[in-house]
């Protein structure tokens, strides 16, 4: 496996159910493995529960990790435009 990581900045404009559901639904694009890591906790990005137990803030650094760019850079530009 070559998992590929793109690190970003989250800013979080709309309220928590509708980024969550941003987040799902750009993750779930792709077939392979999609992971957030915030400090040292990493989660499926395809998960709900994972999502909401990362407490993801506005400004909060965070770690894209997958074997998949293309879905990194799509799910970057959802985390960067906080919408």
């Amino acid at each position: 496996m070559d998992f590929k990581t793109t690190n970003v900045t989250v800013k979080r404009e709309t309220d928590i159910s509708t980024f969550i559901s941003n987040v799902i639904n750009t993750a779930s694009k792709s077939m392979q493995c999609v992971f957030l890591q915030k400090g040292t906790a990493r989660i499926d990005a395809k998960s709900i529960l994972g999502i909401l137990a990362l407490g993801i803030n506005t400004g909060d650094e965070v770690e894209l990790i997958s074997e998949d760019a293309d879905i990194l850079q799509e799910l970057a530009t959802v985390l960067e435009s906080g919408k």
